[in-house]
């Protein structure tokens, strides 16, 4: 399938997520491809898609390849599961994303690291990108998520992973991990709810608040 249907198939079932007043600009670069610049123009509630710089995108530009695009496509992979660090992937020895992104600088030109931009203290484009990545790449309404380990990539700790949604600034995320055998899960000191599907294991706490939730005998 060529990224201009996948593309097309993602926006219409977009509109269906977003209200009226929902806009944003933003450049896609798919760096296995010719003619690799796409533009996504969401304009009151409608999107326009664009294969040329037609438009002053807002933050970051999102580098991905093809392969990755189709994957999305296929629903072998959340959105935000695409933009977790992923120790299988290595760029200048650092970790990268299946969707990272290039920085903008005061020239507007893109430069080839993912250093941060200006978006990451800027709220309101932070809030909109965060619906855009939560819900665009999805051809489905509303957005569906496959949990099952081949939907999963290798994150905290090398564990694998699947990014269900995040919210904005905030930074609050709900993650669907499974550990195996001898794995051992590590995350940042924060509150969170924990649901234990299936297993067994030791816990250990060094946080504030935790609510563990088990669903089995």
């Amino acid at each position: 399938m060529n990224i201009k249907d996948i593309f097309e198939e993602f926006a219409k079932a977009f509109e269906k997520k977003i209200d009226k007043n929902y806009n944003i600009r933003l450049q896609f670069e798919i760096y296995d491809m010719e003619n690799d610049i796409w533009q996504i123009d969401v304009k009151n509630g409608k999107v326009f898609i664009y294969n040329e710089v037609k438009v002053e995108p807002e933050g970051d530009t999102y580098v991905l390849s093809k392969v990755t695009l189709e994957k999305l496509y296929n629903n072998e992979i959340s959105s935000f599961t695409a933009f977790l660090e992923n120790p299988e992937l290595i760029k200048n020895g650092e970790r990268i994303a299946l969707i990272t992104g290039k920085h903008r600088n005061e020239l507007g030109k893109v430069s080839p690291d993912n250093n941060l931009s200006d978006y990451h203290n800027n709220k309101d484009l932070w809030d909109r990108k965060t619906i855009f990545e939560n819900n665009f790449f999805s051809k489905d309404y509303p957005t569906k998520i496959k949990v099952t380990d081949k939907n999963c990539v290798k994150h905290n700790g090398d564990i694998d992973t699947i990014c269900l949604h995040t919210e904005g600034m905030e930074g609050f995320a709900q993650i669907f991990v499974s550990i195996k055998k001898g794995e051992i899960l590590k995350f940042p000191a924060t509150e969170f709810n924990m649901y234990i599907i299936n297993g067994k294991g030791i816990l250990i706490l060094m946080l504030r608040k935790c609510k563990i939730l088990s669903t089995f005998p």
